[in-house]
């Protein structure tokens, strides 16, 4: 697997708050000694080398239209982001099949020692939200909703990351996606205190979760999805406490400038990670 260091990360950074990196904007590379807290990617169609019967078409194993060897590659790749982005201390990674491709993914990602939680470790889905965290003392639930269960993580230091992945607009679903906002911010209101970061891919431009406590801290970064000819601002990192957000434009996730996406030929993503730094 290749590495590449922090420094050759092409990327464009906004502040948010001001806290974190001492720059608003910075484009080129990323000062030696940074450590990101928190990466969110959708990853698109990391799934296992077995069949679980909920599988789509293009991704079974007894239908002939995917290997086990093309599960290992993609978990390989996956892993290369990982840790081209210099192993963010928490990632929630959207399209990862179950707990099995998420474990995948960590082994081969193994200098970053991640532990991996799927959301869709019950199969009950096609795909899942996943969280790979080198953060030790982790308390993992579902927060339930029509469609995908978001996923919550909350950490020792009172941190809670919610990972998120709403219903696609190509057969429309704005109910289920309405519906997954509003299950989002009645369990954030349940919180007690502390910092809060949601992220993931919430497959619309609208911004329905920004109030008095949260700001959409990646609002003003480069979007991170392309689709028929245009990027646009599917994928979003919210907080109480922005810090600095990044799109991750390493050149070996791009191609004719687009994002060069997974398929029979090698590729990553038709998506780019964002990246928040503390």
């Amino acid at each position: 697997m290749r590495q590449l260091s922090m420094g050759l990360l092409l990327i464009s950074v906004v502040s948010c708050k001001g806290n974190g990196l001492a720059v608003a904007e910075l484009s080129g590379t990323v000062p030696a000694g940074v450590t990101p807290l928190f990466m969110s990617m959708n990853v698109e169609n990391a799934f296992d080398d077995e069949d679980q019967g909920t599988e789509y078409e293009d991704f079974s194993i007894e239908r002939g239209t995917w290997s086990p060897e093309q599960a290992r590659d993609k978990a390989a790749r996956v892993a290369e982001v990982l840790v081209a982005a210099g192993c963010p201390k928490i990632v929630m990674a959207s399209e990862v099949e179950n707990q099995r491709a998420a474990d995948m993914i960590a082994a081969a990602a193994g200098k970053c020692g991640y532990e991996a939680t799927s959301a869709n470790a019950d199969q009950s889905m096609h795909v899942g939200v996943a969280l790979f965290t080198s953060i030790r003392g982790v308390s993992t639930q579902l927060v339930k909703t029509t469609y995908r269960p978001h996923l919550r993580a909350s950490f020792p230091d009172g941190l809670t990351v919610y990972g998120v992945h709403l219903k696609s607009k190509r057969d429309g679903g704005e109910s289920l996606r309405m519906d997954a906002i509003e299950a989002l911010k009645e369990d954030i209101a349940s919180l007690s205190a502390g910092r809060v970061i949601v992220g993931g891919d919430f497959n619309m431009e609208e911004d329905y979760l920004s109030d008095d406590s949260l700001s959409d801290c990646s609002a003003k970064a480069k979007p991170a999805y392309y689709y028929k000819g245009d990027w646009r601002h599917y994928d979003k990192i919210y907080s109480n406490s922005c810090g600095q957000v990044a799109r991750m434009d390493d050149h070996f996730l791009m191609r004719d400038r687009r994002p060069f996406r997974s398929g029979p030929v090698s590729g990553y993503s038709d998506h780019l990670p964002l990246i928040l730094f503390e």
